[in-house]
């Protein structure tokens, strides 16, 4: 019934992910396997049979350079293998051992990562670009207010100034070209005081502010 049961279970498989199936009994024999020479092996030290025929379903990924499916070799696959504990009557009469192709998932899966991986490099660099505008745009506005802040302080300066020495220079113009009673000289000589005063305070201020 070899023969009969191996065609059924290759056109069960055609069009699967299902590159081969084995089947054991309780002592590890290979009963079946689509690879029909590997039926009569004895693989009772396997970890994955012996747990499956205690009744622990196991699967893990391998990676295979070369695998024998379906009677033909195929390459560079990544499968997912099963050891599956068979039962008849809610007891455990055997193990099954199935291979699964899992290349086309995982390479979908790589594909992905790696169109997540460049949009968020985009992402992160049209970030950093609207940052990077943002601070040279902010640093011109700085800097051009700085500038009207130095043009306007310049001006009222310069105003502040203006007034004292615009008096300094009036009264002492008095004093050169005309003469004058002593009370009347003294009251001049009171005004140059003041606004040399007013020029020392302001001078003041401005040191202050430069230190600051």
């Amino acid at each position: 019934q070899l023969a009969l049961l191996h065609d059924k279970v290759l056109t069960l498989m055609h069009g699967s992910n299902v590159f081969k199936v084995k089947v054991y009994d309780l002592k590890g024999m290979t009963l079946y396997s689509t690879e029909l020479k590997q039926i009569g092996e004895d693989k009772r030290a396997n970890a994955g049979v012996i747990a499956a025929a205690q009744g622990k379903a196991l699967s893990e990924l391998v990676h295979r350079d070369a695998f024998s499916a379906l009677e033909q070799e195929v390459l560079d696959r990544d499968l997912i293998q099963s050891y599956i504990p068979a039962y008849e009557d809610d007891e455990i009469t055997g193990v099954f051992e199935v291979y699964s192709d899992a290349t086309p998932f995982l390479r979908e899966i790589a594909r992905k990562q790696w169109l997540v991986a460049g949009a968020m490099i985009a992402l992160l660099a049209a970030l950093y670009g609207a940052l990077f505008f943002t601070v040279n745009t902010a640093q011109r506005i700085i800097r051009r207010q700085s500038r009207e802040r130095y043009r306007e302080f310049i001006a009222q300066a310069a105003h502040e100034l203006r007034t004292p020495m615009t008096g300094l220079y009036g009264f002492a113009t008095l004093l050169k070209t005309r003469r004058y009673d002593p009370d009347t000289a003294r009251d001049i000589v009171d005004s140059i005081q003041e606004q040399a005063g007013r020029l020392v305070h302001l001078s003041n201020e401005l040191l202050d502010l430069a230190r600051l």
